[in-house]
């Protein structure tokens, strides 16, 4: 719709025209009225963003007709105008004319004469609406080529060709900075692609903010003004997330400030580091120079200060206690026992994997009924693989041990010490001490201590060592080596294994195992 101005000063003339035609079926809305040319020139100074065309009477008090034309086109060539008059007379109408007054319309109005004049001048203002937006989008494609160029270019720049370029396209600023949104998924943007850019430039373009391009799945944004170092940045972020959910998930990288436009290649180098480390920041969190990564990896410990098969062997008894407090525990800290500072995110994936399928592997090896794992592993791969952050990686392993504990359901407090003494003697052989024991269990060692003492007259030492002397004298009767029994039984010194046995059974492994021998004989 066109909008359209009468000014004239009889009420019924104005009244009238309203009423004449049915505007909006041609293409006109009456958006305003003034009494005279004083207001007229008042609203249009007001709203002339807002006017396409204005209906005038030659002949008002105070400011006439072509007064008010003559004062509007100082400042505006492209207003429309169509003079009404009482009066057929040559000299007004050759001045009209000279104001680029499109027709000179004799009151009373004739109604197929007005009609006729509309219809011309819809078709004018169409058609400079339409050399307006290739206008604009030539201007704006200029733009976005001599953005794409800075952000490839590799060979120098003409300096005085490319700043008058820059100038003419109004992309001289104080300071640049690169902004990259990725599409976590990488997969959706393309079906949504030219919606996405033409909201981004009514977005970026309308207040000058910057300029935007999209190219496989990334957003590429440069903003005239540094944001980095304030609040801005995490309202600017707050605000595209917002508004590009329709699009996508996306992650929002910015690069560092720069002075000069042919540097922003440099504001786009540190915005593509930062982008091939997200995986080490925390999600739904703008990412920038200034940025610190996830605090879970900041002190990583080293590598090899802890034994993997011990942590996996706590891991299957924890599952299998159906102890989650252990479970998280191990998974939220002692995993990160074994990353490297450093390393690499797709070594962080593989190495969670190694340490989850160790762990499935012993659990099913341990217990049958827990095959049904083995068609859940390989989504959780998956999850893993398509994790866009390691957070987002340690929830997916968290959910996994906790869908297993829902199998492994917590006891009462004395079928937890029924399954404790159980893994004792499952686990004789095995280095298990008593601090273990707690974690596995969720008790503190003192308490844990007493609660064995209680139970067997014992502390858990002496408990141990009875069960593992009692399996030894098992072995030993099926004529085992006696190097063979202490190492089956968990000691690794054999000399060590001699004592204890001859300390609980009074004589000797090989004493004892000769007598048996003679009573067999």
């Amino acid at each position: 719709m066109h909008n359209v101005l009468i000014v004239d000063d009889e009420p019924m003339i104005r009244e009238g025209l309203q009423l004449i035609i049915p505007w909006e079926e041609y293409g006109f809305y009456i958006f305003d009225t003034a009494s005279s040319g004083t207001e007229a020139l008042e609203k249009y100074n007001q709203y002339q963003e807002n006017i396409d065309l204005m209906i005038v009477d030659i002949q008002m008090p105070g400011i006439n007709g072509l007064r008010l034309i003559e004062e509007i086109r100082k400042t505006n060539q492209h207003l429309h105008f169509i003079i009404l008059s009482g009066f057929a007379d040559f000299s007004y109408a050759k001045k009209a004319m000279s104001w680029g007054v499109e027709d000179y319309i004799l009151k009373p109005i004739n109604e197929n004469e007005l009609v006729t004049s509309l219809e011309k001048i819809k078709k004018a203002l169409n058609e400079e609406k339409q050399k307006q937006l290739l206008l604009e989008k030539t201007f704006l494609a200029r733009k976005e080529q001599l953005f794409s160029f800075l952000l490839t270019k590799n060979e120098a720049v003409d300096d005085d060709t490319f700043l008058s370029e820059a100038t003419s396209l109004g992309l001289v600023w104080d300071s640049y900075q690169l902004i990259l949104l990725q599409e976590l998924q990488q997969n959706n943007l393309s079906k949504q692609e030219t919606d996405l850019e033409e909201f981004l430039k009514n977005y970026f373009e309308d207040d000058n903010r910057g300029i935007s391009i999209i190219y496989t799945s990334t957003i590429y944004i440069l903003l005239n003004k540094q944001i980095t170092k304030n609040k801005n940045l995490k309202f600017l972020y707050i605000e595209l997330m917002e508004l590009l959910k329709p699009y996508g998930d996306f992650c929002f990288i910015a690069g560092s400030e720069v002075n000069q436009l042919p540097e922003i290649k440099k504001s786009l180098d540190a915005a593509q580091e930062l982008l091939k480390r997200k995986f080490f920041y925390t999600e739904n969190t703008p990412i920038s120079p200034d940025t610190d990564i996830n605090p879970k990896l900041t002190s990583v410990p080293n590598v090899h200060t802890k034994n993997e098969n011990e942590l996996i062997d706590k891991l299957v008894y924890g599952l299998k206690i159906g102890n989650k407090e252990v479970v998280l525990k191990m998974v939220e800290q002692d995993f990160l026992a074994f990353m490297e500072n450093r390393e690499t995110e797709i070594a962080i994936k593989k190495r969670y994997i190694h340490l989850v399928s160790s762990a499935v592997t012993k659990l099913i090896s341990a217990d049958s009924t827990l095959s049904w794992l083995e068609g859940e592993y390989p989504n959780l791969v998956e999850q893993i693989y398509h994790s866009t952050s390691f957070n987002q990686l340690e929830a997916g392993i968290i959910n996994f041990f906790s869908m297993i504990l829902k199998e492994m359901k917590m006891d009462t407090k004395e079928v937890q010490i029924e399954k404790l003494f159980a893994f004792i003697h499952e686990n004789y052989h095995k280095n298990i001490k008593l601090e273990l024991l707690a974690e596995i269990f969720n008790y503190s060692s003192p308490y844990l201590g007493k609660l064995i003492k209680n139970t067997t007259g014992e502390s858990f030492n002496t408990y141990l060592d009875h069960v593992r002397i009692q399996k030894a004298k098992e072995l030993l009767k099926k004529n085992t080596k006696v190097y063979k029994v202490a190492e089956l039984v968990g000691y690794t010194n054999v000399d060590y294994f001699f004592s204890k046995f001859k300390k609980y059974v009074g004589v000797s492994p090989s004493a004892f195992k000769k007598e048996k021998e003679k009573g067999l004989a």
